[in-house]
């Protein structure tokens, strides 16, 4: 089965009625007299209608209603780049994307920090990592009997 070329087939597809309205000129006038109302031409050129073998059982993808092998096509293409394109392009767009929130600045510098405190021979968390001085706490009276956690 040869495909023809996908431009073809856009320059084509333009060019062939949907529907079966041919061409009826018809020139209506407005005088009261009965012989000069309507001139009809029908003989203006019908246009060239697509012969296409006819599936019984086909049903069409929304593409193309009349011809069964430009239907696929353009199904097959459009599914190609949703799929495709689309979603793994969203996938490696996703994993190659730069790490704006630094974490792994923040994992570096930890690891540094505590390979420093532990060649000094100081714990690795300080139980007084913020002074108790500084820190500012409410009196037992205004806590009541509410129980707090630590």
């Amino acid at each position: 089965m040869i495909l023809p070329n996908f431009r073809n087939i856009l320059l084509a597809r333009n060019f062939i009625p949907r529907q079966n309205f041919y061409c009826l000129n018809r020139l209506i006038g407005t005088s009261s007299q009965g012989s000069h109302t309507t001139i009809a031409l029908d003989n203006a050129p019908k246009p060239e209608v697509r012969k296409t073998k006819k599936n019984s059982n086909w049903k069409s993808y929304g593409f193309d209603y009349i011809d069964q092998r430009s239907d696929i096509l353009y199904m097959h293409v459009t599914s190609f780049f949703l799929i495709t394109v689309l979603f793994w392009g969203t996938v490696v767009l996703f994993l190659y994307y730069p790490d704006v929130d630094d974490n792994d600045w923040l994992h570096r510098e930890a690891y540094i920090q505590l390979r420093r405190r532990e060649i000094l021979g100081l714990p690795l968390v300080d139980k007084n990592y913020v002074d108790p001085a500084t820190v500012i706490l409410p009196p037992d009276e205004e806590l009541g009997d509410d129980d707090i956690i630590i």
